[in-house]
């Protein structure tokens, strides 16, 4: 193999090897605790909410405030207000483990701020999920049988995870059926509320109008609020974690741009008459082939790192303009490819030996 082709693979093999480690810090960033990760899928989730309502209770409470009479017919006549999903449960003091838990009557696709991380949802009245403190406390896992208050036996058939700062988890998470909820509590009390928006809605504005209408016993949350909430130190964790990552992927792009259907070779000599155009052609081949593997990666990881910092900077950004950015971020690096590809000098070479 002639010194400027095996050059030319060994800088290609760096590009993949900064890609890759680019890309590792942006996932790392993702999904440490700091970054807002629901924020970014819930623009494509079964079970997307943009706006989380909770009611304000404290240690002790065992029930939950009552909205102002009428005002939850009157959250859907808000402007940019798509839908609100009323969330049902209430506390109830289990016999096995001994511990209050909240329990949530769950819907078919689940609940955005409580995510399936393990198992399945309530298939029937006698299963249930669990939050994942609770059930490591209590040696709890899927396939094993909880007693809640007087009822049967419940089996675990998953184990969910509660997206909320530790400061704001009173104590665990029983998830069941609407039918299984009421036998073990009666009339349901409201615990919340997932509000989906209108695409081009503004979320700050919207949480603020909902606040006003429910009162002082509600709190109303954009996914940037309550990533607000989270640990400092985790948060500058996952900024940092993604400036890396974004940096090294800038310098893949670049180094690539610089290789593609090229080689260096001495100021004005040929490598179409030095190596053969077969040689070539094929080099051209195996560039487009490459680029066609990485570049998309690296276009995606970049625009999810990009979302990443904003979520970090604390960016309120409807859905229509969180999916523009990641469109135009990602499709980016294959434009600039695409592009780089055209004008190579081996392109143009064999383009012009061929006229």
């Amino acid at each position: 193999m002639p010194r400027a082709v095996r050059s030319h693979m060994v800088n290609l093999v760096l590009c993949l090897v900064t890609t890759v480690i680019g890309t590792g810090f942006v996932i790392a960033g993702l999904m440490n605790d700091g970054a807002e990760t629901r924020r970014l899928l819930q623009c494509v989730s079964p079970e997307r909410a943009d706006l989380v309502v909770l009611p304000v209770t404290l240690p002790g409470d065992l029930s939950a405030p009552r909205p102002p009479l009428g005002a939850l017919a009157d959250l859907e006549s808000i402007s940019g207000v798509d839908a609100v999903r009323e969330v049902g449960g209430g506390v109830l003091r289990t016999v096995a483990p001994r511990a209050e838990l909240q329990v949530i009557a769950l819907p078919k696709e689940g609940l955005a701020l409580l995510p399936l991380i393990e198992g399945s949802l309530p298939d029937g009245d006698g299963q249930a999920v669990l939050d994942h403190e609770t059930a490591r406390a209590h040696g709890a896992s899927v396939g094993s049988t909880i007693r809640a208050g007087t009822a049967a036996p419940i089996e675990v058939s998953g184990i969910i995870d509660v997206d909320l700062d530790e400061s704001m988890i009173l104590r665990g998470t029983l998830g069941l059926t609407r039918t299984a909820a009421e036998r073990l509590l009666g009339p349901l009390e409201l615990q919340g509320l997932q509000v989906t928006l209108d695409p081009g809605a503004p979320p700050g504005v919207v949480r603020d109008q909902m606040s006003r209408r429910l009162g002082p016993g509600f709190e109303v949350y954009t996914w940037q609020d309550l990533a607000a909430r989270r640990n400092v130190e985790a948060q500058i964790m996952s900024v940092g974690l993604t400036v890396l990552g974004l940096t090294a992927l800038l310098m893949a792009t670049g180094l690539g741009y610089g290789l593609y259907g090229r080689l260096r070779t001495p100021w004005g000599s040929d490598p179409v008459a030095e190596h053969g155009r077969g040689a070539m052609r094929r080099l051209l081949t195996f560039d487009r082939a490459f680029a066609g593997a990485l570049v998309p990666t690296s276009g995606m990881a970049m625009a999810t790192g990009l979302l990443v910092l904003l979520t970090g900077m604390r960016a309120e950004l409807p859905c229509a303009n969180v999916l523009a950015i990641w469109t135009a971020v990602a499709l980016a690096p294959i434009a600039v490819t695409v592009f780089a590809l055209r004008k190579a000098p081996i392109a143009a070479l064999l383009r012009g030996r061929q006229g």
